[in-house]
């Protein structure tokens, strides 16, 4: 099968009918993450660094992204190998561009599920945390393959062993309302609780760029409250931004759970 992502825009939905330029980061965030991981994997060494601050495993990783529109970065998580995927944002948006993009790359192996979620909607949210529930009893093609060996009585350890779950967040160009600031930090909270109710790792990818000041209220409230991990500048992912005069403020910023527990290696056997 073939790991390409074809996103198709729709302008006249607005702004979340098209491919922001933090969207495409976000995609090449996804996509350096994953050639990382297998450049350590194919050689049976030591996994010891990752951008990611804990030993990980993209077949042990649920994601969803917050406020999707065209879904390019569920997709390209979808495309790198997490055991599930769903895409998130308002009923119209999903029903104008982000279906059609989901249907068109159901070849990525791990379909890419819906769900509508206005933040502060609390139905939306129970939904949203039944879908986790779901998907950590499901999983993807490369999951069902490790279990079937596990069945055949294939009982060696591992990477996917080994590795802890995880439940990545996904955004890109959230920051432009400042009105649903406290929406969006309480909903990456009920995330945050939900992963660590069933023992998962959390983690926060958050592509920005500032557009606007009231965007710094926003970063203080995710660093008061999470642990800010590392930033990826944009100009590290695409060579484009380099030299331009916000390449030192836009880029991939992480956060993880202040709970999380210390990054340990993880040896293959």
């Amino acid at each position: 099968r073939t790991n390409t992502v074809t996103v198709t825009q729709n302008f006249t939905v607005g702004v979340g009918g098209c491919v922001w330029e933090c969207g495409d980061l976000l995609r090449r965030f996804l996509v350096a993450e994953q050639q990382d991981v297998l450049k350590h994997t194919k050689t049976m060494s030591t996994i010891s660094k990752t951008t990611l601050p804990w030993t990980f495993l993209w077949n042990q990783t649920t994601a969803i992204e917050l406020g999707c529109g065209t879904a390019i970065g569920a997709l390209a998580a979808a495309a790198a190998g997490a055991k599930a995927v769903c895409a998130t944002d308002f009923a119209h948006v999903l029903d104008a561009v982000t279906r059609a993009n989901a249907a068109s790359n159901k070849h990525l192996g791990c379909p890419v599920a819906l769900r509508e979620w206005s933040w502060g909607n609390e139905e939306h949210e129970a939904e949203i945390i039944k879908w986790i529930d779901d998907a950590s009893t499901s999983g993807s093609a490369n999951t069902r393959k490790t279990k079937a060996a596990k069945s055949r009585g294939d009982k060696s350890r591992t990477s996917a062993d080994l590795a802890p779950q995880t439940l990545l967040v996904l955004g890109a160009d959230l920051a432009y309302v400042p009105e649903v600031f406290d929406k969006l930090v309480a909903c990456l909270q009920s995330l945050e609780r939900a992963s660590q109710a069933r023992g998962w790792k959390f983690a926060f990818a958050f592509a920005h760029r500032p557009r606007l000041p009231a965007a710094e209220d926003l970063l203080l409230s995710l660093e008061d409250i999470f642990s800010y991990h590392d930033f990826v500048s944009s100009s590290l992912l695409d060579k484009r931004y380099q030299n331009t005069k916000y390449a030192a403020t836009t880029g991939v910023r992480i956060y993880t759970s202040k709970r999380n527990t210390p990054n340990v290696l993880l040896e293959t056997t």
